[in-house]
């Protein structure tokens, strides 16, 4: 038995298996590749959010003009990454 060649429904369903393995080998590599990018901002993007909320009471208290700007920058660069970490969980 099994020395006799597949029929081709068996060849078919052989392939279609094939297939579908190189798809999720290829899903897991991508998955490791995009894990690995974001290991590194998984501490930036905390940082950055304190930094915001230091620059925001250190703006209040003082009304200095710098730091009302560089929360801004500092802000919205921190919101940027929340909402990228937040939508790539969701796709």
């Amino acid at each position: 038995m099994p020395d006799e060649p597949l029929t081709q429904r068996e060849r078919r369903e052989w392939e279609s298996l094939e297939r579908d393995l190189r798809g999720d080998r290829a899903l897991v590599r991508h998955t490791r590749l995009v894990s690995a990018r974001w290991r590194g901002k998984r501490v930036l993007l905390p940082l950055m959010a304190v930094a915001s909320l230091v620059l925001l009471c250190w703006g209040v208290v003082t009304s200095e003009p710098a730091v009302i700007a560089a929360f801004g920058v500092v802000w919205t660069a921190t919101v940027i990454g929340a909402f990228r970490i937040l939508f790539r969980s969701f796709s």
